[in-house]
This record gives C-alpha cells, structure tokens and sequence, in this order.
C-alpha cells in the first residue's frame, strides 16, 4: 500500500506544480506578490514543503493561523515585525473559525499588504478556502494568479482514504484527520468519476460521521453513522458493528445532555445502542471490548434510574472485569452498586460499596478525579443517611472541587444541592445560599434553566462527551444566540461598530437598575468581541473589571490569565499623578447648563474620606499602561471594561485615588488600539461628570456634544423584543411556552409603561420554570404575575432560614414607605426597628444582597441599604410587612417589662422566697419562647410532617432514637408556636424523650425537659433531683446540677448561655453553661 504521507516519491503533475511554485517565489523575491497554493490534504502538503525547502533558493518562513484569528493583515504583521522575510508561507486557513470575516477583512486591507510588505505571500489553501477567496475577496484575490494545485493521484486517494479506514477501526489514537479533508475527498472521488468498493465506503461514512460528531453536528453524524452500520450489519462484521453502535450511542448521549427536555429519549435510544453494541461484541467473542465498554451501559441505565437492571449489570461486570479489567473499571462497578443500594435505602451497604469503589478509583495511576468526585458523592449521600452530617459534608466538599461541570453538569448541580440542603439544616444559610447562586449559573451556563431570575446573564458553555474531548471554539453563531437570548441583538451592534471606529475610543454604558448592563456586557459584549475581526487589529483582548478593591491587581491578573505579561516598567508616572496639582479644572456640562442628566436620586458617599493613597500609588498601573501600548504596537486591540461603575466611588471615596484613577482612564484613551467602556447606573451619572470636569481629555476637548455622544443609553424591552427573549430562552432550554402564555405574559409584565424590565421578566421567567407552568390556564390558576414575583421575594425570605424569616420580611418593608419608593437606610436604622432580633440582621442583609433585591451603598462613616428595584416595593408592602414590625414591637414591650420584673424577682429571691422564684421561672420561659409562624396552615402541615417522620424512626432505626426526640420536640414546638399544641404531638414527644435513657447510657429517667433557643443543648430533670445538660449533636454530657430532691423547673435563658433549675429543696440555680459553674444559688 502506497503510504502518502511517508513515501518520499512526488506524482509527476505535483513535480512540476512544486517547480512553478518555487519559480514564482524567486522571481517575487524583494516586492510583494500574492500567490495561492490549492492543497486539500495535510500529509501531502507536509511533504511539498520539505521538498520546497530543499530545492528553493530563497528563505522560506512559516506562519500557521490558530483557529481563533479573525484579520491576515495584522497577524502578518505581528509576525515579521521588524525582521525581514525573503518569502512567507500562510498556512492553517481552513482551520480558522471566524474564515469568511478574515477574508473580507484582507480585501479591506487589500493596499496595505502592498505597502507593508516587500516579500512575496504564499496563502495555501483547500478547495473550499480558494472558492471563498475569490468570492469575499475579489479585490485581494486579483493580485494572485492562478491557484497552483497539488492533488493526489487516483491510487494515491485510493490508498489514503483506506489508510484512515484501517486506523479508525484498529486505533482511535493514531487517527488524526482535518475537518475540511473528507468533503475534498468526497469531491474528488465525484469529480473524477471514482466509485469506492462497499466496505471502503462504509467506513468512509463512519469516518465522516465522527467528524460531524466531534463537530457537534449530532443530526448529520446520525445519519452517516447509520449509513455505516448498515454495510456491516449485512456483511455480519460484528466488531466493525459493535464500534459502530457505540458511537451512535455516545452521539445521543451528547445530544441528550445537550437538550435537558429532550434527555429521557436520547438517554433510551443510547441504552438501545450499547445493548446492540455489547450483544455484538459478545457473539464475536470480543470479551474485552465488552469488558471496555459495559459499564457505558451502567452509566445510562444510572441515568434512566432503571435500579434492578442496574445491579445486574454491575454484578455483571464485576465478574468480567475481575479477568479483563483495571481498577478503574472495578471501581466503577462498585460505583453502581453502590448508587442502587442507596436508592433502595441499604445506607450500610451503600457506604461500603461507595468507599470500595473510591479505593480502587485511587490505585491508579492516572486519577480520574471525575469518577472520584462521583464516588465522594455516593458516599456523602450514605454517610448523610446514616447520619454523620459532618463527613458527609467533607465528602461533598471533596466531590466539588474534583468534578467539572463541563462534563455532566447535572452530576455537579446534583453535588451542590446536597450540600446546599446539608448545610441548610446545619442552619449555615449564607454557604447554602451561595451554593443555591453557583446552582443556578451553571445551570445557565449549560442550558439547563432558561431563566437566570435576578441574577446575570452568563456566557454559555457547551457540554463536552467526555474528558477525552476538548470544547469546541465559541462559534459566531452560536454567540448570536447568546446575544440574541439578552434581547440586544442591536445594542451589541452598535456597542462594536463604537469600538471599530477611532473617534469612540471611550463609551458610558448608563441605564436603570435591572437593565441588564452587567449581562450585555459578560454574556454579549465580551463573546462577541472575541470572535468579531476589526480593521488592522490581529485579535481582541476584552478585559472585564466588576469589583474595585483591587482593580489594579484585577487588570495585571487578567492579563497574565489571557497570555499577556504585564510590563515591568519602572516609569514613576502614577506616583506624579498621585502627586497632582489642584489647578482650576474647566466647568463641567452641568455646571455650565449645557447638560441636563437623569440625577433626581442622586448618589451616596463623601469625597472627604481619607484613604490610603500609598496602596494606589505601589500598584503597579503604570506597568499595566506600559503592557497597554506594548499591545498597540503588536496590533493587539484591548478594550478595557469597567462593569457597575458606581462601585468604584464607593470603596474609593479620597479625591487623590479618584484622580489616578482618572489619569489612567486619560492616559488609556489616548493609546492606539486600546478602547475603554464604563457602565454605570443612570442615578450615578454624576460621577462620569466629575470625571469629565476634573480630567481633560482630548477626545472631548471642550466640546459637550461629544460628551453626549459618549453616552449610550440601555433601556427596557418592548413588547416584541420581550416576545422574542422569551422563545430565544425557552428553545435552548427545551422548555417551550404556549404562545398565547407569552402573550399574556408580555401583555402583564408591560403594564401602563409599554415596557419590559429584563429583570422582571428573568425572574417571572425562573418562577414559570421552577413552577413547570408552561400553558395560559396554569399561568392564570397560579395567580399570574403578581403571585410569581411574591413567591420568588418568599424564596428569598425562605433562604434566610426559618428563625430569620420574620427579620427578612421586615428589613423588606423597612427599606420600602408609604410613598411606595426606596428610602436609603443604615444598619442601625433597621436594627432599631428589629428589637429583639436585630442579631440577625448582618446575615438577613448579605443574603438579601446577594439575592439582588437589596443593594449595599459604601458610605461614610456607615454604609447604607436601599431596595434594588422601584417594581419590589408593592409587593413587598403588600405582604403585610407592618404587621411584622408591629409584633417586633409588641414583643420588645414585652421583653422589656419581663426583665423588669425579673430584676425585682431576684431581689426576692436573694431572700428566700419561693413564690418568687416560681415566677421567675415562668416569666423566663415566657420571655425565651417568642418565635411565630406567621402562616398557621403552612405550620401544622410542617409540624404532622416532623411527627410522622419521627414515629418511622422511632418505629424502625432504633438507632436514631435521639434523633427521632428532637424531630419529636420540633413539630411540638412548632404547634406550640400558634398555640395548638396537639395530644398525639405531646404523646410522641413524651414516647420520645422516655426512650432517650436506653440511648444514651448516663440518663436514668426524665421527669422534665427543656431545649436552649439555639437547639445546641437539652437539658434533662430526673425525679432523683439531677440535672443533666447534653449537647445535641455529640450528646455528650456538658454540665450536671444536683437538687436534694426532684428537679421541678428547668428553663434556659434566651441566649442559651445560661441554665436555671428549681428544685424540690426550694433552691434556685442559676449555671453558665460553657464554663459549667454555678454563678447563682439561692435557698
């Protein structure tokens, strides 16, 4: 077989193609010419490049384009800078993603290519590549002559095609083959009259199916797969079947994860493809591609959530992989049977099969910390049901940071809302709450959930088959969905044409909260920048900077992540601008009335602060400006993102670090090839002026009509641009509304405005999701707009934990009026108005923040909070919020009264009296039970709920006795909050509490009991006269109070730091619980 990529031997035409070619370089040598080389194969152009370098007399040098260049010129440029070239060779250009706009960016740049560069441009291409030069360019491809081919002879083809046939089938790791070759081939063939044997065909058409597969082209790669199989299932090749089958089955897998909605399908068509597969390779007695590839079954039938056929296959597999296998695949047998046994509550087995598979995962040598991320998983899940909270917790933490989202996200959403609900109940509600945040980008990231609620937009990512597959670069037209899903197909338009014209080198993005300025910029701007070609820029370097702190260390870490090097410069520049004169700046527009801005809300802050100046002036900015131009002499366009603005002059109040910043912000502006852009809110306008005013800057100079033009206005949807987010979202997703939902929904959610808010609309979006509403008579029957954006302010009040839930509610209707706006509050204004729970608050306000219904204003001396959204504020006062404040307020009267009367009882007490100390009891016990349900329906059904669950484990884990009590004096305490106490709740929880001394070796018998407020500890009164106080979640014996006769009363203090018991004796003990010593006793 002749070998073409090795032999040495040139075919006769390719002899004397190589003979013009190498005339045409020499005659061009010095002056420019364009010449174009036709070469459809990799290895064949390989092996005319050595024999070109062999036999030309001129210096050959070699430029191959990576797959993300988007402009010739520059990178031509970039390449040969200052040192000459005697003759250059373009290679890789059917490679290139973003190929028709670097083409047309050449014939735009047609008269610099003459006058840069005196050497001849040798571009070498594919059929295809030639066609599109001489469509999108013809200016620049009239300076070529004819292309001058180089072709395989007929055998040659013959050879080559079945060369690649014989290694796809034998050794997928030796098969390399480039995208655009088998569409020549197949025009080759056809062109020549040339007619493949059946076999050579089919694998052919299996060849072609794994590129369109490797493309993600799942249709087209179907249809040639089947094709393929087909020639084999008649020939009765079983392996060339089997392998056949089993890519047909990894291209539905993608597809389904891919398409979510669509997932149940793909998942049964690709259990019905490995089943073939496997049966295929069983009957040809190929045991050990059955023993490779059976558990890609396991994984499907784990998916289908088919338990039974789980197990038998995994014991299955044990016994083949116990000869033909690797720990590897051991542990992931194990793995199964592990997952099987959790879903039929084996939890023991379940732990040990989980941590055998671990073991194995780790003998070898190259970990795959995927598979062992599941495993931590699978034994977090076991050790939760067992009840170790805390290693289940470090398991799920283990399993996080070792899994990748890209790979199967649902398995890493799955990871993170375990831990979400484990830390959930172990009352850490801000981790859970971040958890809950990191849940929902990536869902959004994979489109997995349509809707993003109020936080933003995210960049999509594409889910790769598995680790063996790298993702595919960002597609221009995959990017126009993304843009086209925000609603701003035109904004990003314009945005880029700005930042494509030299007289924009500075934009202000401005617009209302929930515009969606931060999504434009992260999820449509940024991408698109990326793959979009700009005139005589070689590429682009969007950098994006969200938080202020450290901005300067931000930008230098970006440019380091992005491959580019801050500079190293020492210039002292930063440090004279820190050192500024206070000359007169010029009137700003404002001041001259020339200008009238949106500033009605105006802006918090004080410009007086001092800050630490000597921080801004050691970063190293001016190393960063030095990097800046280093890129705009290599034609490397950066546009410098400055996203949420405002927040800038929050942590950065002094006047010297603002004029750096805007001496940078100058200095930026003037550096070719760099472009900067601010976004900020409209109400903060005010800065960018104050920029304006105190920098001069030669873009404006003195004119305010540019100012204007620097401007760009984000508003809100209209009505049909809102129409078409809403398919744009829901068809990737797979989640599809009834249009005549959409309808309406656009129609509510317009209003008396005519407009759309984008965060509304996310959020009344999310709800219809999580909701599963997806017709009109649902819609209506859930209560329409106004009940979706209620339940999603009750999910963030619900975040906040059960015992904050009452403090969430009220800091809402706090930082609303009667007026319906939002007024500003500081933290002790809302802490005075939440007595006695203003303890909460810190925690109540960062989730509120980070929810994004709350914003946090930097101020001096104290930050202020004020609603994030004009359109929350009736909905919020409609929940009754006063009510709320009016209980807080009863219960402060309350509470200051009871401790009144509690100093009075201890003077009593002091001298003996028993009456005084029975009051006292009472009085405590009032005053440290205070919490609420404010729903009692919601409160009854939680409490029945708690009382059955406590009675299954009472009844059959006799070993969760301890838990089944507090389960027990959970739903008690709950009925007891609305004041409906019922028997069976007192009759299970006195069956509880009962059975604790069997459990717990030291307790001999309970006469009485009480819980401090925090659930840490329970204290236990016996008839003997002891107290005994056990932490809850070790049960461990803490402190021990002894009474000459029975324990009548045992009541903790509020905090929980303190414990009182009276006894039979007629003393009074009052105990600290930490240090164990009695601080009160009395007769």
């Amino acid at each position: 077989m002749t070998n073409p990529q090795l032999s040495g031997n040139i075919s006769e035409p390719n002899q004397r193609s190589l003979k013009t070619l190498a005339r045409a370089i020499a005659f061009s040598k010095g002056r420019f010419s364009l010449i174009l080389v036709w070469c459809n194969y990799a290895s064949l152009r390989s092996q005319i490049l050595q024999q070109l370098q062999e036999q030309s007399t001129v210096k050959l040098r070699s430029l191959v384009l990576p797959e993300s260049a988007k402009a010739l010129y520059p990178m031509i440029l970039a390449e040969v800078g200052d040192q000459p070239s005697e003759a250059l060779m373009v290679l890789g250009l059917e490679s290139v993603v973003a190929l028709e706009e670097l083409i047309a960016s050449a014939n735009r740049a047609r008269d610099k290519f003459k006058s840069s560069f005196a050497f001849p441009v040798v571009l070498w291409g594919t059929d295809a590549v030639i066609r599109k030069l001489g469509r999108l360019a013809p200016d620049f491809n009239s300076w070529a002559g004819t292309p001058i081919k180089f072709s395989l002879t007929d055998q040659e083809l013959i050879d080559w095609l079945r060369q690649k046939s014989e290694q796809v089938f034998t050794s997928n790791s030796t098969f390399t083959l480039n995208s655009s070759e088998p569409e020549a081939a197949q025009q080759e063939l056809q062109s020549r009259g040339q007619k493949l044997e059946p076999e050579l065909e089919a694998s052919w058409e299996f060849i072609l199916g794994l590129l369109h597969h490797r493309n993600q082209q799942i249709d087209t790669a179907l249809e040639y797969y089947q094709q393929s199989l087909a020639f084999w299932q008649r020939a009765n090749q079983l392996e060339r079947q089997g392998r056949v089958l089993l890519r047909i089955a990894a291209a539905y897998s993608l597809q389904g994860k891919q398409h979510q909605a669509d997932q149940k399908h793909c998942l049964q068509q690709t259990r019905e493809h490995l089943q073939h597969s496997l049966a295929a390779f069983e009957q040809g007695q190929h045991l050990d591609l059955v023993a490779q590839h059976i558990n890609q079954l396991g994984e499907v039938l784990r998916d289908l959530k088919e338990w039974e056929s789980l197990q038998t296959l995994a014991n299955k597999a044990l016994m083949i992989h116990q000869n033909y296998g690797e720990p590897r695949q051991l542990a992931q047998d194990y793995g199964f049977l592990a997952q099987v046994a959790l879903e039929q509550s084996r939890w023991s087995e379940a732990q040990q099969h989980a941590q055998q598979a671990l073991e194995l995962s780790q003998e070898t040598s190259s970990a795959d910390l995927q598979a062992q991320g599941l495993y931590h998983f699978l034994l977090a899940q076991s050790l939760g049901h067992l009840g170790q909270v805390q290693p289940a917790i470090d398991h799920l933490e283990t399993a996080r940071n070792q899994s990748q989202p890209q790979y199967y996200p649902q398995l890493y959403t799955g990871i993170l809302e375990q831990l979400r609900l484990l830390y959930f109940e172990q009352h850490q509600y801000l981790k859970a709450f971040n958890l809950k945040l990191e849940q929902r980008e990536i869902k959004s990231q994979y489109g997995l959930q349509a809707f993003i609620g109020a936080g933003r937009l995210q960049p999509q990512r594409q889910v790769i088959g598995t680790q063996d597959e790298s993702p595919l670069p960002q597609q221009p037209e995959m990017i126009q969905d993304i843009v086209a899903a925000s609603g701003r197909q035109q904004d990003v338009k314009r945005l880029i044409k700005r930042i494509g014209q030299t007289n924009y080198k500075l934009t202000v993005v401005y617009g209302q909260s929930g515009v969606g300025k931060s999504s434009i910029l992260e999820a449509g701007l940024v991408p698109t920048l990326e793959v979009t070609p700009f005139e005589r820029v070689r590429d682009t370097l969007p950098l994006l900077v969200r938080t202020y702190t450290n901005w300067v260390e931000d930008l230098n870490q970006q440019l380091s992540s992005r491959g580019v090097q801050p500079s190293d410069s020492t210039d002292t520049a930063l440090c004279d601008v820190m050192r500024y004169s206070k000359k007169n700046p010029p009137k700003s527009p404002l001041e001259r009335g020339t200008f009238i801005a949106p500033l009605s809300k105006g802006g918090w802050g004080d410009k007086d602060v001092p800050h630490n100046s000597e921080n801004c002036c050691n970063a190293n900015l001016t190393g960063v400006l030095a990097q800046l131009r280093q890129n705009s002499e290599s034609n490397l366009l950066t546009v410098l993102i400055f996203d949420q603005f405002e927040e800038f002059f929050f942590t950065r109040q002094d006047q010297a670090s603002k004029q750096a910043f805007y001496q940078f912000l100058r200095d930026c502006v003037e550096i070719p090839f760099v472009n900067v852009i601010l976004s900020l809110r409209e109400d903060y306008l005010h800065y960018f002026f104050e920029f304006t005013r105190t920098t001069e800057l030669k873009i404006i100079d003195g004119d305010d009509r540019k100012i204007l033009e620097i401007l760009y206005y984000l508003g809100n949807f209209s009505p049909q641009d809102a129409k078409s987010v809403f398919q744009t979202l829901t068809e990737r997703a797979k989640f599809h509304l009834e249009p005549a939902l959409v309808d309406q929904l656009v129609q509510d959610l317009a209003g008396e405005l005519g407009e759309i808010r984008p965060i509304e609309l996310q959020i009344v979006g999310a709800q219809l999701q999580a909701k599963g509403i997806t017709q009109l008579k649902e819609y209506q029957k859930h209560g329409t707009k106004t009940k979706l954006v209620e339940r999603f302010l009750d999910e963030v009040i619900i975040d906040c934990g059960r015992e904050n839930e009452r403090v969430a509610q009220s800091v809402l209707y706090l930082l609303t009026d009667e007026k319906n706006t939002r007024p500003l509050k500081t933290k002790e204004d809302l802490a005075k108005d939440l007595e006695p729970e203003s303890h909460k608050l810190d925690l109540v306000l960062e989730i509120l923040i980070k929810s994004g219904v709350v914003l946090q204003i930097p101020g001096h001396p104290t930050a202020h909070y004020q609603l994030v959204h004009d359109y929350l504020v009736p909905f919020i006062r409609h929940k009754k919020g006063s009510d709320l404040l009016a209980e807080l307020a009863r219960e402060k009267e309350q509470r200051r009264q009871s401790e009144k009367k509690l100093n009075k009882i201890l003077q009593w007490a002091l001298f003996g009296s028993v009456i005084a100390v029975i009051a006292m009891t009472a009085l405590w016990s009032r005053s440290s039970r205070l919490a609420k349900e404010s729903a009692v329906a919601k409160t009854k059904a939680t409490a029945e709920k708690l009382i059955a669950q406590s009675k299954q484990l009472q009844d059959e884990q006799p070993n969760q006795r301890p838990t089944a009590a507090l389960l027990a004096v959970e739903a008690f305490n709950r009925l007891q909050s609305i004041n409906q106490p019922t028997v069976e709740a007192q009759s299970n929880l006195q069956r509880s509490i009962l059975q604790l001394p069997k459990f717990i070796h030291w307790i001999d018998d309970v006469s009485l009991y009480d819980f401090s407020p925090n659930s840490q500890y329970l204290a236990i009164g016996s008839s003997s006269g002891t107290v005994k106080v056990v932490e809850i979640e070790t049960q461990d014996l803490v402190l021990t109070i002894s009474h000459d006769k029975s324990v009548g009363e045992v009541i903790f203090s509020e905090n929980g730091k303190y414990l009182a018991t009276f006894g039979g004796d007629n003393k009074v003990n009052l105990a600290n619980i930490n240090s164990g010593k009695t601080t009160y006793n009395s007769n």
